[in-house]
């Protein structure tokens, strides 16, 4: 019964101080203070083992602890000023975007591309409605075809667009 209340009281104080580093390493992360804070911790090893006490091991540690931080809120600073991308990038029609990509790479040895293979899509049914295109920003040889019903998603290739997979809107 002893052992079990120890035991209880020990993984409580672990959780705890596993919260406490948690949040920690959070607030380090958040302000880019990680490589501060390994300075701060060497500091503390030339504490306990008496090297500051030589002035130039002291100068250097302040040096490198100042530098640290101005590196971390110049890190900080420049990261937040930054605009996040957009999802999508609209690009036009398909169909003239590679138009212009095979006139400019016309006297290439692979200006023309080779006749396809089933899935590569050289013209399908034309239909009344023009879907909308756009890049994939994770993958940019991927591209997206919106219409009213459904999107279609191709792969961008030498030979041409290859169909990869068509999802229903609901």
């Amino acid at each position: 019964m002893i052992l079990f209340r120890q035991r209880l009281i020990l993984g409580a104080i672990g959780r705890f101080f596993s919260l406490i580093a948690k949040v920690v390493y959070r607030i380090l992360k958040l302000f880019n203070l990680q490589f501060a804070f390994l300075v701060l911790v060497a500091g503390l090893f030339l504490f306990v083992f008496g090297a500051f006490n030589d002035k130039t091991v002291l100068i250097c540690f302040y040096v490198a602890l100042i530098i640290s931080v101005l590196g971390a809120l110049y890190i900080t600073a420049t990261k937040s000023g930054r605009k996040k991308k957009k999802y999508k990038k609209d690009i036009g029609d398909v169909g003239d975007y590679y138009s212009q990509k095979r006139k400019e790479s016309v006297g290439k040895e692979d200006a023309q591309p080779k006749k396809a293979e089933e899935d590569v899509i050289i013209k399908e049914d034309i239909k009344e409605e023009k879907p909308k295109y756009y890049k994939v920003s994770q993958n940019p040889n991927y591209i997206m075809a919106e219409y009213s019903d459904r999107y279609e998603l191709y792969y961008k290739s030498v030979h041409g667009l290859k169909k990869i997979r068509t999802d229903y809107k609901f």
